[in-house]
């Protein structure tokens, strides 16, 4: 079969070439498709630029024409080829539309279907990478497929890769979803084209385990810096792998100015050396000045950082710290823009305050002895923990909507909050309270939704004391809008004394109360504790669910056989809302 090529070349001129002659085996149509399509194959031209084919008169042509004209869908199928070929070719407009939809379409099936699947699988990755491109290539007529027994298996041309047949903005976007550096290692060693794009990553993430067993001559740090000098752009890097200050102030001087959110495990809890570093650590994170996000593990503070001010900071999270007053001072003084801060588990502070115009979040965790001093002036303060402070004044909260005051470790003597209109959510834990902190609390929190009470012991300094009688209806009416109430122990036995009952009339209602978790580890008092539950569920217009928790109960008297009874008797009852845990 001679082929011959009718063109119009880059001046305007319609041309025609003789291209070869093609051995078939017969004239069948179908042999002659396969011949066609060998020779497009072999030459490296694409069949989707064929425009339109002719024939010298041969009778199996012609019974591809007439077999078209017969075949009314066949017919259509041309028609309608024929009049998307000359709308789609004819305008720059619509091809560009056309081209814009195809590649969105391949990056929606990417990222539906091959990060969900394997992004935990580096090496899977790789081979569905692979699989993608070498489909995509055949689409694009760049392979020829070998028989449908295996339809990810292609024959390539002669140095061809295969990954150089996605597009570059595939290739940046598959790169943008992986973050971890061995991923990134493996797709750097599969073609050219990744090795190409990796200034492209946006994101990099170094495991813990990221250097067990290395034998190289470069070091931890080195390596590392290698990788990120690579990238134009790094926004987010994240390091759980051991590091030294030099290392780090060699990465952070050259992606520091284009950092966004930085992670480090610093482990020097333990370091002695870690004092005396110069530059530490902490001075090197000042070169990444443009961070919005930092989050340090395992740090020590001892002595003030060498810091200016990072304006752009709004989250600043320390996990596991050893610190000292006058160092996170000028931490907190040198983020003046945060809304998010996190300091968990942090030892070694006795005095904190805190002044900050845009802090929304706020959560505290400080271990020891339980007896450190916490102030905050933060106008816009939404949500509130606080972990391991005995004396706690809070100015400005009229935003505040979560506010949680633990302290398992010492005593909780004194409280000072204004008025908290906005409190939906409340929660006091700890051993021992002073009884005016928490009267003072309940006053307060007089708007609260969800009010959560695990306090054990009362009184003022080394003294212990049971709760003071608290009575019922006046509790329930100063929280009008409580809709869950979580409460433990000693605060229930407080609503259960004999006079807490005396005042209910006939009007009284608890209207918006809709949940009772009830925490109970004594049999004392059981008569009164019984109709406690009683009152709640009869007063309770829109109570949907009790929980009573038995805790420990612990007695050698029948007692508190016949109180577990009790209850068990009042659940069966009531067995719609009431259960045993």
């Amino acid at each position: 079969m001679a082929v011959v090529f009718h063109y119009v070349d880059k001046n305007g001129d319609v041309t025609e070439r003789f291209v070869g002659i093609q051995h078939v085996s017969d004239t069948t149509s179908t042999s002659l498709k396969e011949a066609i399509d060998r020779l497009f194959s072999r030459e490296e031209l694409s069949i989707f630029m064929l425009r339109g084919q002719g024939y010298d008169g041969a009778s199996n042509m012609k019974a591809l024409v007439v077999t078209a004209n017969r075949n009314a869908d066949i017919a259509i199928f041309f028609t309608s080829c024929n009049s998307l070929v000359n709308i789609v070719g004819a305008s720059c407009k619509r091809r560009d539309m056309l081209r814009d939809q195809l590649q969105k379409d391949i990056t929606e099936a990417l990222e539906k279907i091959l990060f969900q699947q394997v992004s935990d699988h580096p090496l899977s990755a790789v081979v569905c990478l692979k699989r993608i491109s070498t489909a995509l290539a055949r689409k694009w007529n760049i392979l020829e497929p070998k028989p449908l027994s295996d339809p990810f298996f292609f024959i390539p041309h002669s140095n061809f890769d295969l990954m150089d047949s996605l597009p570059d903005a595939i290739v940046q976007y598959i790169l943008s979803h992986m973050n971890n550096a061995r991923d990134v290692a493996i797709c750097n060693c599969v073609s050219k084209r990744w090795k190409d794009s990796i200034p492209y990553i946006r994101s990099l993430y170094f495991p813990r385990n990221s250097f067990d067993n290395h034998l190289g001559r470069d070091s931890p740090d080195d390596i590392v810096l290698k990788m990120i000098s690579l990238i134009e752009k790094l926004e987010n890097l994240v390091v759980y792998s051991p590091f030294s200050a030099a290392g780090l102030a060699s990465w952070l001087m050259l992606i520091g100015p284009t950092l966004r959110y930085l992670e480090l495990r610093m482990d020097n809890l333990a370091e002695q050396q870690a004092c005396h570093e110069i530059p530490s650590k902490l001075d090197c994170l000042m070169a990444a000045e443009n961070l919005e996000s930092l989050k340090l593990w395992g740090v020590l503070m001892t002595r003030s950082p060498n810091w200016d001010v990072f304006q752009k900071l709004s989250n600043l999270e320390i996990v596991g710290a050893r610190l000292e007053d006058p160092a996170l001072s000028t931490v907190l003084q040198a983020c003046p823009n945060l809304t998010n801060l996190l300091l968990l588990g942090c030892e070694g502070v006795r005095s904190v305050s805190i002044e900050l115009p845009y802090l929304e979040q706020c959560k505290l965790d400080f271990y020891g002895l339980g007896n450190c001093s916490f102030s905050m002036e933060c106008p816009k303060i939404k949500v509130l923990e606080v972990q391991g402070c005995s004396w706690i004044r809070v100015r400005e909260a009229k935003y505040l909507r979560n506010l949680s005051i633990a302290n398992n470790a010492g005593r909780v003597y004194m409280v000072d909050f204004e008025k908290l209109g906005a409190l939906e959510f409340l929660s006091i834990r700890g051993v021992q309270w002073c009884w005016d902190a928490i009267s003072n609390m309940l006053q307060w929190a007089s708007e609260v939704k969800h009010l959560f009470m695990k306090v054990e012991f009362t009184g003022d300094f080394e003294t212990l004391q049971p709760f003071p009688e608290v009575d019922f209806v006046d509790f329930f009416n100063n929280h009008p809008k409580l809709q869950k109430f979580d409460i433990h122990g000693a605060m229930f036995a407080a609503l259960c004394q004999k006079n807490s009952l005396k005042n209910v009339d006939s009007g009284f209602a608890i209207p918006c109360l809709e949940e009772v978790v009830i925490t109970v580890r004594s049999p004392l008092n059981a008569e009164q504790k019984m109709s406690t539950l009683e009152s709640l569920l009869k007063y309770g217009k829109n109570l949907k669910a009790i929980v009573i928790k038995i805790l420990q109960m612990k007695s050698s008297h029948s007692s508190a056989d016949d109180f577990f009874d009790e209850i068990c008797r009042f659940r069966y009852m009531n067995r719609k809302i009431v259960r045993i845990e």
